[in-house]
């Protein structure tokens, strides 16, 4: 009787561990993450709304978001909230979308940035004072998104970029921005947001996310 409720016991905890773990393959790499990672909430589907035409389950694109807390208790200097005049505590939480490798082309928005010159003639290009990158703007004028980077690009010039010098795809929040930015894992690409607050850990931030993914990748049972 002991035995086989020992038994029953090991199936239910099996389950339940099961039932908390989203599976999905991306190419040829399997991850299990949380499930509360993709909370089913008003404020997650408004967020996918605008980009619901670019997710297709079955070629494995989700969104995966981590609260700020889990990236602080592994970079103490990782912000957690800042304010501004709407909210008191608008919360640094990653959030962003697994995609399959094979189908991102993860280098697109940095040879645009590496080819700025080609594209506008007189390109707005200057250092942020808070970080030391640069910010290198997609029009003529200081509007809209721009190109976080580690220098300056340089016109006519035979130089190649380094592997490490562009960061993200930024854009303004309300008294701040946000840089979307890639991290790679074998076939998943992850592009989450990081805030201006936390951008100079960029590289910690990444490192995180790596060691997490990996640890979806080994958190999976055995089909």
């Amino acid at each position: 009787m002991h035995f086989k409720l020992a038994i029953v016991l090991t199936l239910m905890s099996f389950s339940s561990v099961a039932e908390k773990l989203i599976r999905v393959t991306f190419d040829e790499t399997t991850i299990c993450y949380p499930k509360n990672y993709s909370p089913n909430t008003s404020f997650m589907d408004s967020m996918l709304a605008p980009i619901k035409g670019d997710l297709d389950d079955s070629s494995g694109q989700q969104l995966v978001y981590i609260p700020a807390q889990v990236i602080k208790d592994k970079i103490p200097e990782y912000s957690l909230s800042h304010s501004n005049k709407y909210n008191p505590k608008v919360m640094h939480d990653v959030n962003g979308i697994i995609y399959p490798l094979s189908t991102i082309d993860i280098n697109g928005l940095s040879d645009k940035a590496w080819d700025i010159h080609q594209e506008i003639e007189n390109p707005i290009i200057y250092k942020d004072q808070k970080t030391d990158f640069y910010k290198v703007f997609t029009f003529n004028k200081e509007i809209g998104p721009w190109h976080l980077v580690k220098s300056a690009p340089v016109n006519n010039s035979n130089q190649q970029k380094t592997k490490d010098w562009y960061i993200g795809f930024c854009g303004e929040l309300v008294g701040s921005y946000n840089c979307k930015v890639n991290v790679v894992y074998k076939d998943i690409v992850y592009n989450y947001s990081l805030n201006e607050h936390n951008i100079s850990l960029h590289e910690q931030v990444k490192s995180v996310l790596l060691s997490e993914i990996k640890s979806w990748e080994e958190s999976c049972p055995e089909s």
